[in-house]
C-alpha cells in the first residue's frame, strides 16, 4: 500500500469537517477574541488555511524559514475561500506526489522530521486548531456541526 492511500482519506475527511466548521462560523464575529492573549477567530481560522499550504510546500520542497505563507485576508469569506482552494491544492499535490517527493526531511522551528512525519504533524495541528475554533463558535452563538459524532447542535 502506498503511504498516500493511508493518509489521504484521513486528510480529506478532516478537511471536509473543517469546511463545515468554517462555514458555520458567524462572519460578523470573526474578530472575536475570548482573552487578550488569545488569537482572534479569524487568525485561528487562517491557521487552518496555512496547514494545507505547508503540506503543499513541504512536498514541493518550497517550505522556507521564515515561512512564505499568504497574508491574513480582511474578511471571513476570504478565509473560507482560501481554505477551500488551499485544501484542494494540498490534496491534489499529495495525490500526485511521487515516492521521491515523499522522501527527505522538513525543518520546523528547531525540529527536523521526515516529510511523512511532518504531514501527520500538520494534520494533528489542524485538528487542534479546528477544535479551538469550535469553542469560539459556541461562544459566539454559532451552531457547532457534527465532527466525530453528534454535537448538541447537530445530533
Amino acid at each position: 500500500m502506498k503511504w498516500q492511500e493511508e493518509f489521504l482519506p484521513k486528510l480529506k475527511s478532516e478537511f471536509q469537517t473543517t469546511s463545515r466548521v468554517l462555514k458555520a462560523f458567524p462572519e460578523d464575529k470573526s474578530e472575536f477574541q475570548p482573552h487578550e492573549k488569545s488569537q482572534t477567530a479569524k487568525k485561528v481560522a487562517w491557521t487552518l488555511v496555512i496547514g494545507p499550504v505547508a503540506i503543499r510546500q513541504a512536498l514541493k520542497n518550497e517550505l522556507t524559514m521564515p515561512r512564505n505563507f499568504p497574508a491574513l485576508p480582511e474578511n471571513w469569506s476570504n478565509v473560507v475561500e482560501g481554505f477551500e482552494a488551499e485544501s484542494s491544492n494540498a490534496i491534489r499535490t499529495l495525490e500526485e506526489a511521487t515516492e521521491e517527493q515523499l522522501q527527505g526531511t522538513v525543518q520546523y522551528r528547531t525540529l527536523t522530521m521526515s516529510k511523512r512525519e511532518y504531514l501527520w504533524f500538520v494534520l494533528s495541528d489542524h485538528i487542534h486548531h479546528r477544535g479551538q475554533l469550535t469553542v469560539y463558535l459556541r461562544m459566539t452563538g454559532g451552531k457547532v456541526p457534527s465532527i466525530y459524532g453528534p454535537s448538541a447542535d447537530e445530533p
